[in-house]
């Protein structure tokens, strides 16, 4: 095999580490700026994997290759690979570099093509020394004179909008009812780049806008209503966290959604399953925005570490971990570990072992800040790792949120939801959640069968997931007594959403996403509450008679707030 062709840039910029990765590891956004034109289908694999393909034209011709997933760890680099089925490559290795300097952040970008043979090599060295090789450079200096506050980001900008969408957007603008924004939505439409066009979230782009978040849900909900938007339900896969399948009419879809990109099957009744979207309608902006990078690190900012492991090998993980809960898991998903980072942990490093579909041990304890993760195979194949921090996404607008509004129905499209759908008052509720280990088939049906016994309200199971709501908070409390000592549990109060979904009444809402996300990082045999909730007398008497207390600190910050543990007899959750 011929001697890679390679390219690499070396930056410096006053930027923090975090900022950096943030912008360079959105590789979709990056190839999309640079213009590649790179296309990506996915097949799902009898194995559980995900074959994925990619395909761009190059002198005319259509090449093609098999993607495979990247690695990396966060914010320190990242890498893909790539294996070309035909063309003058045989592979591509791009690996990019950041390092904390005095000056802000050193970053180094390598591109490395290997020819397919050696006389293809000019060839090789001619594209990407001399084509590919100004465009990546154009870009990356680009963004990172942009993170300096120098320069607007190089994202390609949209196409010009036809006659009849300039006149039918400015139309309905001068509809609306409030015209600032009136004015940040025309200009949105008219010059953001279309991958952020492609699903509009109201919740971020408040405080893009500096607007109150309730307002700018009611003001897409009025351009939704006179035309100028389109709103689906977004079901979210809940491994990757991205929307899945949009749906145009709520309870308009089958029970079970699959996820192409992690190759599962997922409820989509979960209270933190369905979500609000969106874009552009046809008679303002017709247009399509292919993904450009299917693996993008930086479009699933809950992952920290992937890699890949060989038979009989070893794997180092050494990274900066806050405080809270993650998971290392198999890609598949079939086992998993799960590790807790806490306070007054001595440990700060761990080791663990991978099989055939094995994880073990299944939990470790590790102290915040700089820890190192030895992970060794006893597996007779390759095996793809991913170690994920356990939270909810960010910024989004779930239907249990939407409905805690004034009058949600009304807001909406009269086409939005099928006439089967309803929406309950809220009740006040307590909430318990718990999250099982991953890999323990029937787990959930028979916690449920438990909690069934505490007489809930109601009762929602998932398969590594179980909820349920309760009239009085001290019988949540009274239920943890039905959890065992590897089950992760949360309790909460507040007002709940329930909403009939399916035939299935399920709570919802900003409350019930709280205690969803303490479950997310609370410790095996330790339960957690959300933090707010202790500044109320009256939770904090209940959890007195319970003989459960608070931790001093908070155990982990979530993008919900956030959480304490609570300390109490061993008996409560044995």
């Amino acid at each position: 095999m011929p001697e890679p062709v390679r390219i690499q840039f070396d930056r410096t910029t006053p930027a923090p580490v975090e900022e950096v990765w943030a912008i360079l590891a959105d590789t979709d956004r990056f190839n999309r700026a640079v213009d590649f034109g790179f296309r990506f289908t996915e097949e799902s694999r009898t194995d559980g994997r995900v074959a994925r393909t990619g395909t761009f034209r190059l002198l005319g011709m259509k090449i093609s290759w098999k993607e495979l997933p990247f690695q990396y760890r966060k914010p320190q680099w990242f890498r893909s690979r790539r294996l070309f089925h035909n063309g003058p490559g045989a592979e591509l290795l791009c690996t990019v570099r950041f390092r904390p300097s005095g000056e802000g952040t050193a970053v180094r970008y390598t591109v490395e093509v290997t020819p397919r043979h050696a006389l293809l090599a000019p060839l090789v060295s001619i594209e990407l020394k001399h084509r590919t090789r100004p465009r990546i450079e154009r870009v990356l200096d680009g963004m990172l004179v942009h993170l300096g506050g120098d320069a607007a980001a190089p994202d390609r900008p949209p196409p010009p909008l036809l006659s009849a969408e300039q006149q039918a957007l400015k139309k309905i603008c001068a509809e609306l009812t409030a015209p600032q924004f009136a004015e940040r939505l025309e200009g949105f439409i008219e010059k953001e780049p279309l991958v952020g066009q492609v699903r509009m979230n109201p919740i971020a782009l408040a405080r893009r806008w500096s607007v109150s978040e309730r307002e700018n849900v009611r003001d897409f909900m009025e351009a939704t209503r006179r035309g100028a938007l389109t709103l689906s339900w977004d079901l979210l896969c809940p491994l990757c966290q991205a929307p899945k399948e949009q749906i145009a009419q709520l309870d308009d879809q089958e029970r079970q959604v699959h996820c192409p990109s992690c190759n599962i099957h997922f409820d989509a009744t979960f209270p933190d399953a369905v979500a609000i979207g969106f874009r552009p309608s046809p008679q303002v902006r017709a247009f399509d925005a292919p993904i450009q990078c299917i693996g993008s690190p930086e479009r699933q900012p809950h992952i920290v570490a992937q890699d890949v492991i060989e038979p009989g090998g070893e794997l180092e993980m050494a990274l900066e971990l806050a405080a809270g809960t993650y998971r290392l898991r198999t890609a598949p998903p079939t086992q998993s570990a799960l590790i807790t980072v806490r306070r007054g942990s001595p440990h700060g490093a761990g080791v663990v072992s991978v099989g055939d579909g094995t994880v073990s041990p299944s939990h470790l304890e590790l102290g915040p800040g700089a820890v190192t993760i030895m992970i060794g195979s006893l597996a007779t194949a390759p095996v793809d790792l991913i170690l994920e921090r356990r939270e909810l996404p960010r910024d989004v607008l779930t239907a249990g949120r939407f409905f805690e509004f004034k009058g949600a129905r009304e807001l909406l499209p009269p086409d939005a939801l099928q006439p089967g759908f309803s929406v309950e008052a809220q009740v006040p509720a307590g909430i318990l959640a718990v999250e099982l280990p991953q890999g323990n088939p029937g787990a959930a049906l028979r916690l449920s069968e438990r909690l069934r016994k505490t007489e809930p309200r109601r009762l929602c199971t998932r398969e590594t997931s179980v909820l349920a709501t309760y009239p009085r908070l001290p019988q949540a409390l009274a239920a943890l007594s039905a959890l065992d000592m590897l089950e992760r549990g949360a309790v909460g109060w507040g007002k709940v959403t329930e909403l009939t979904l399916l035939g299935d009444t399920m709570p919802t809402g900003t409350a019930v996403e709280k205690v969803i996300a303490a479950a997310l990082v609370a410790a095996p045999g330790q339960p957690a509450i959300p933090a707010e909730l202790l500044d109320d007398p009256e939770i904090v008497a209940d959890l007195k008679t319970a003989r459960l207390r608070a931790t001093d600190e908070p155990v982990a910050q979530t993008p919900q707030g956030a959480v304490f543990g609570l300390d109490g007899p061993r008996s409560r959750v044995a």
